[in-house]
């Protein structure tokens, strides 16, 4: 009767010459310990299967060894899984509405992605809702992010709204609150929840700065892009627990990089990009400085 993979099925396998021999079973028995300890750690370098009974640390570890550049390290396990799990799909399509989509769906599964056409935009433009009774700036900086790494880079992001769902203030009309920048012919906010816009008519932040990691004494560089005419740039810096934002005096900053060389005091900061015009003021969204 088989009972499994046991060290005494396996030595039922041994020829009985050898098993008669002392030394030949003393072996024999050291060499099914060996393989039932192989044979319980099978299923180990199976990874992808295995994705819903991975521990978070491994999940991180996979996140940086597949290139997941949207990767939320700050989310919950569950939805690390997804973005894990879906991140083959995303690198396939990379580009695309669908990638978009996916990559979107696995930490908002209540969004809605409009295409230009469908509600009046411009050619390869497309804008998005996301249905969040607590949508914040971290948020919404969130979701850029997921969205630039993602998109086509000819298509441009319009914007990402919050649907108001719980005690969301609501627009006047539409029954939208526009979180990251106004749409042409849209009326100001009102309320608590507004947050600045990323484009104006005339003025258009297009790329913002990235969070960046550098060791001590290295210099770095955040950098904004923007289109419009006759841009003037002022960046700003403040620790994560202050509340205020200073104007910096790093090289740079009245220019679309700013290039710091930041001692180990500096880790944690945090900067933003200022830019003005005749259309009017736009403020980045916020990139954090890592000290090794």
């Amino acid at each position: 009767m088989n009972n499994g993979l046991t060290k005494d099925n396996l030595m039922q396998t041994l020829p009985s010459v050898l098993a008669e021999d002392t030394q030949m079973s003393v072996l024999g028995e050291t060499a099914a310990e060996a393989l039932l300890l192989a044979w319980d750690q099978l299923d180990l370098p199976k990874v992808y299967a295995r994705i819903d009974e991975l521990p978070e640390a491994l999940l991180d570890i996979l996140a940086a060894d597949f290139g997941v550049a949207w990767y939320d390290w700050d989310a919950g396990v569950d939805v690390k899984r997804a973005i894990i799990r879906d991140s083959f799909y995303v690198h396939k399509h990379l580009g695309t509405v669908g990638a978009v989509k996916r990559a979107l769906s696995d930490v908002w599964p209540s969004y809605h992605l409009q295409e230009w056409y469908e509600y009046g935009g411009e050619p390869y433009h497309f804008r998005v809702t996301i249905a969040d009774g607590h949508f914040d700036t971290a948020k919404r900086d969130k979701a850029l992010r997921y969205v630039e790494q993602v998109k086509n880079v000819r298509s441009w992001c319009d914007s990402i709204a919050a649907q108001s769902v719980g005690n969301i203030a609501v627009a006047q009309t539409g029954g939208y609150v526009q979180v990251p920048f106004l749409m042409p012919g849209d009326t100001q906010l009102t309320g608590a929840n507004d947050i600045a816009p990323w484009a104006l008519d005339g003025l258009h932040i297009v790329r913002h700065p990235e969070d960046v990691s550098v060791p001590a004494g290295t210099q770095c560089a955040f950098s904004v892009e923007v289109e419009g005419d006759g841009v003037t740039y002022q960046w700003q810096t403040k620790n994560s627990a202050d509340a205020d934002w200073v104007n910096t005096g790093i090289t740079g900053n009245k220019t679309a990089t700013l290039t710091p060389t930041p001692t180990a005091a500096y880790n944690g900061r945090q900067y933003r990009c200022v830019v003005t015009n005749a259309a009017g003021t736009l403020t980045s969204i916020t990139a954090t400085l890592t000290v090794t």
